[in-house]
């Protein structure tokens, strides 16, 4: 069994009378990439913020069980006064690393990121957005963080640097790094994702192995006169109910479990209703649940 390297406990954090979060607890595993969802609000950046100890909880504890943290923010910040390579510098020589092995990992991260080393030479505020964004991920890689949480990682970036920093992502996980995401591009996300969890309003509504997810349920997506609800109940607890159609036909998802397909099949022909059924994606799912 994998070994924890983040847990966090009952966090509970307002702002004012606002409710940002609220009782939140979950478990990271060492090795794998754990995106968390949730619309604009939900708490996500609060929640890393914390982690991270820029922020205080109202309640709850935070224990993180790795050498090395990373933290590459939704929008970076740096000190204007110094340029790309002594920022570097400095934060290596903070965490006790050489410079020759910093310049060999600035070479390495600058090819992995499309980061044209001769930008280092400049103040990181006058990159452009997207280079900003591959700095802080430098700034962030060459201190070989066991752990790297990353606010929209594909904020401002580029086509060409999605590809690479997907592959960026496999490749630190096989290493046995852990990484925790909240991203809005959910298909990407998607494609290096292992855990997930959905976060609404402060509190999560749901986390679990994706793969695993998937292997379980499926939705369906049903239209039918005077379906009854109560009946639906029974292959699944979790329904959501769409608009009506016309005035007598409904419109229903249900997240189904794979045991009870047969048995669902069944009651579809036999109530004469039309269903469209899909495999769980990430996407379908957060919308299913958000």
């Amino acid at each position: 069994m994998s070994e924890y390297v983040l847990k966090v406990e009952n966090i509970s954090r307002n702002y004012g009378e606002i409710e940002a979060l609220k009782e939140v607890s979950f478990c990271l595993d060492s090795g794998q990439i754990t995106v968390i969802l949730g619309e604009n609000g939900a708490g996500k950046t609060t929640l890393f913020k914390i982690i991270t100890k820029f922020l205080r909880q109202d309640s709850g504890r935070v224990e993180i069980r790795a050498k090395n943290i990373g933290y590459v923010p939704e929008h970076p910040v740096f000190f204007y006064w110094l340029r790309g390579d002594e920022i570097i510098n400095c934060t290596a020589r903070l965490f006790g690393i050489l410079e020759s092995k910093v310049n060999k990992l600035i070479e390495l991260y600058c090819e992995k990121l499309s980061f044209e080393a001769a930008l280092l030479r400049r103040k990181p505020q006058t990159y452009s957005l997207g280079n900003q964004k591959k700095f802080s991920y430098l700034q962030n890689l060459v201190l070989e963080p066991d752990f790297l949480i990353i606010d929209e990682p594909l904020n401002a970036v580029d086509p060409v640097t999605i590809k690479k920093l997907r592959d960026l992502f496999l490749e630190l996980k096989s290493q046995g790094k852990t990484i925790l995401i909240s991203s809005h591009i959910i298909s990407e996300a998607e494609k290096v994702c292992d855990n997930f969890i959905i976060i609404k309003k402060g509190r999560i509504i749901l986390q679990e192995k994706l793969q695993r997810f998937k292997e379980k349920y499926f939705f369906s997506r049903i239209f039918g006169r005077m379906i009854d609800e109560k009946t639906l109940q029974t292959f699944s607890q979790l329904i959501k109910k769409e608009d009506l159609l016309d005035n007598d036909t409904m419109k229903f998802t249900l997240l189904v479990g794979k045991e009870q397909e047969p048995c669902f099949r069944q009651f579809l022909l036999e109530k004469g209703v039309i269903s469209e059924e899909s495999e769980p994606d990430l996407e379908n799912i957060f919308l299913f649940f958000a």
